[in-house]
């Protein structure tokens, strides 16, 4: 029976011809308290991998009518590489323990993600009897564009100088700053 009110009547007659009834009102409610969550953000992300990734979860906790009381749950994000069409990858959360995977809010440092990758980034929210509600989102990891800046230009050299130009400040902004510039 889905959770609704029920009503069942009951009419009885005896064999000398009297009769009796009563109706009693069943209230059948979810086999669950069932917790609701969202992501505020749009289904489809994108970022750079030089950028940070913010997102918040907005739960509401289950209340059930008949008892008023309210149910405690708990959160859970999940982040992980969509490989091919139906493929996903583990959870790059779990190998992380610099990332809090239970708080309302994912943050994840630049250049946590991969470039050229797409993730699918899913947050549960958790009663203690074991009811689940998901939300889903899915991110793409873009590139951005090199950064080229050269040093010493744009003065006059005699013929007989050297001239030097130094391009080491230019950099990928995709790339991890600990790795080597261009």
């Amino acid at each position: 029976l889905t959770p609704q009110d029920y009503t069942f009547q009951l009419a009885v007659t005896s064999w000398f011809g009297r009769s009796a009834s009563t109706t009693q009102t069943i209230t059948k409610l979810s086999a669950a308290n069932t917790p609701s969550v969202r992501i505020l953000a749009a289904s489809a992300l994108q970022i750079r991998a030089g950028q940070q990734l913010e997102l918040q979860a907005l739960m509401s906790e289950a209340v059930c009518s008949a008892l008023t009381s309210t149910v405690s749950v708990s959160l859970e994000w999940s982040v992980k590489e969509r490989l091919a069409p139906g493929a996903l990858s583990s959870d790059i959360l779990l190998s992380s323990s610099t990332i809090l995977r239970t708080s309302p809010v994912l943050r994840l440092p630049p250049h946590t993600l991969r470039s050229n990758t797409v993730y699918s980034i899913q947050v549960s929210a958790l009663t203690p009897d074991g009811a689940t509600a998901t939300a889903a989102s899915t991110l793409t990891v873009g590139t951005g564009s090199l950064v080229a800046w050269i040093s010493g230009g744009d003065r006059l050299v005699a013929h007989d100088q050297d001239l030097w130009l130094d391009a080491s400040a230019s950099f990928d902004p995709d790339a991890n700053p600990t790795a080597t510039n261009i």
